[in-house]
């Protein structure tokens, strides 16, 4: 590993050391010497590492509840106490009473089904009271001051057209993305990405409590929202079962290399992927790939050619055919199955392990040159002193 060829400076500078200052260090001068680097070098390939292999992935899930809690406020009864003098160098803690009023604002909240709680605002809140319909009062029994505040709570109805899903983004270790020991990956360049039209990753979807629930389009390339309402929907309601997340890509006149090339450009995906390529050709099908680390092979092969027998694209059909097929069989690849694969520090990461390798061995050796103490680990002066 290429990084830890920077251990050849403090070795070396070791080596000068023994040969022409002998007599000025000490023996744990020596081990500072090397130990200092060797942590430096050991800290930056970590970070480097950690840097390249950390990528996220979403989890999709729905809402079940919604809840608005009334502001209120309480009494909290309180003894302070306060430093008095009582005479020369002398204080003494006294007690008072310090209760105060503790105003609590409102708060709307919704659950999902996972049991994840997340914040909205109030115009959200109001919006799902209009689309489930099923507001109840809750009597909170609150120890309250002089405003009392209870609940008011909604219930998901099972209906699918209703259905909230949610997505939120978790960090996983990812070795294949950075590892050129086996998944080469082809690079790709700008001008591929255009000549392919190539996807960039979609960004992350996260709940930031407004009517914008989901920040994410599952399918791109396609215009027609409730199309992608759809998908988002199935994908919340498989989210907590199957950990997955589906994505259709959708590329207009490009050949079969098109979908080789996104795979190569999104490194394989994430590893809860199911993603399906559509080529097109005016509104038929001409081919389509699935991009997946499932390890259920046959599941790809079969979503990708029952797609293609289609002919014409009916993106409804295909949403619901699809999920119906990963609904069954899908299965999260674990990727604790590559941590064999070695990660390599990145060039920069190198670059600065040497650097830091550099000026830790220069400012330490002199440090052990110029600070009086000998081989036998005692400091010069302490030796004039004793004669």
């Amino acid at each position: 590993m290429l990084i830890w060829l920077n251990l050849l400076i403090p070795i070396l500078a070791i080596a000068v050391l023994a040969i022409f200052f002998r007599k000025k260090m000490a023996w744990w001068e020596y081990l500072l010497v090397f130990l200092v680097p060797l942590v430096a070098i050991g800290t930056c390939k970590y970070v480097s590492v950690i840097a390249q292999t950390n990528t996220s992935e979403q989890w999709n899930s729905y809402v079940t509840e919604a809840k608005y809690y009334e502001p209120w406020d309480e009494w909290v009864h309180q003894t302070c106490y306060r430093t008095v003098s009582c005479g020369k160098n002398c204080t003494s803690q006294v007690p008072y009473d310090c209760s105060h009023r503790v105003y609590h604002p409102a708060e709307w909240k919704v659950t999902d089904n996972i049991g994840r709680t997340y914040g909205i605002n109030q115009s959200y809140y109001q919006y799902l009271t209009g689309l489930w319909c099923n507001q109840v009062f809750v009597d909170l029994n609150r120890n309250y001051y002089r405003q009392d505040g209870n609940m008011y709570k909604l219930s998901y109805t099972g209906d699918f057209e209703k259905l909230i899903p949610l997505s939120t983004k978790h960090t996983y270790v990812n070795k294949v993305r950075s590892s050129r020991s086996v998944f080469n990956f082809q690079e790709i360049h700008s001008d591929d990405v255009k000549k392919y039209g190539l996807y960039d990753y979609p960004k992350h979807g996260m709940f930031k409590g407004t009517e914008d629930l989901i920040n994410y389009n599952p399918i791109y390339g396609w215009s027609d929202p409730n199309d992608s309402k759809k998908l988002q929907r199935y994908n919340g309601l498989l989210g907590n079962n199957k950990r997955v997340h589906m994505l259709i890509l959708i590329f207009k006149n490009q050949p079969y290399e098109a979908g080789v090339m996104q795979e190569a450009y999104w490194k394989g995906g994430n590893k809860n992927e199911f993603i399906l390529c559509i080529g097109l050709s005016g509104k038929r099908i001409s081919w389509t790939k699935v991009i997946s680390w499932t390890d259920v092979n046959e599941l790809k092969v079969y979503v990708a050619r029952k797609v293609k027998e289609m002919d014409t694209l009916s993106m409804p059909a295909v949403v619901d055919f699809m999920t119906g097929e990963v609904k069954q069989k899908f299965v999260k690849k674990d990727f604790k199955d590559f941590d064999y694969l070695a990660v390599e520090p990145s060039d920069r990461a190198v670059l600065i392990a040497f650097i830091l390798t550099l000026v830790f061995t220069i400012g330490l050796a002199i440090f052990s040159i110029m600070n009086g103490i000998s081989v036998d680990g005692e400091s010069s002066t302490l030796k004039r002193r004793r004669y």
